[in-house]
């Protein structure tokens, strides 16, 4: 099983991207193994506080994506977790409160070190998502789907607020 990583700190940020920002969380953690390639998967669950979403929905998985350690820092990992564009928190429209974090959503970030087979799964999953192509598994026999053994690591549980989210400002360091 591969060894876990350490989630270090996570924090919500705007970004400006052209005319518009966009919320990001920004998370860095550990690379439990800086001298190999090692894998990962974050997923960000989120209990909404809008009441207008139903109770199928406020609890759910709100983001997830796959990735490796390559570009990182040595024995670091930073991930910039792509959440919702201001404007659509602004226009606050029904068939976009799945994509909207609300002032009171309880999020909870997990880090995940998964092998190649796993991570070779969950990232055709995740680029075959628009045009329905079936993932390349890790199951022998035709069967679709995946085993994972992983290591998994928890930021602390965090309730979001909206006015305590800060510009992003780069640094030289």
């Amino acid at each position: 099983m591969p060894a876990p990583s350490s989630i270090i700190s996570t924090d919500f940020y705007w970004f400006k991207v052209l005319e518009e920002r966009l919320l990001v969380d920004v998370m860095w953690a550990t690379d439990p193994n800086p001298a190999e390639r090692n894998y990962f998967m974050y997923r960000i669950d989120r209990h909404s506080s809008n009441p207008h979403i139903t109770p199928k929905m406020q609890s759910k998985a709100y983001r997830w994506n796959v990735f490796d350690d390559r570009g990182n820092p040595p024995g670091r990992i930073v991930r910039d977790i792509h959440c919702v564009m201001e404007r659509t928190v602004k226009d606050d429209k029904e068939e976009d409160w799945d994509q909207i974090l609300y002032d009171g959503d309880i999020i909870m970030l997990q880090l995940l070190t998964i092998d190649l087979p796993t991570y070779e799964y969950f990232r055709t999953l995740f680029s075959g998502q628009s045009t329905g192509a079936n993932p390349i598994g890790n199951i022998s026999g035709g069967c679709q789907g995946y085993f994972m053994a992983a290591g998994i690591t928890r930021a602390d549980t965090v309730v979001f607020r909206l006015n305590d989210v800060t510009e992003f400002v780069a640094s030289d360091n």
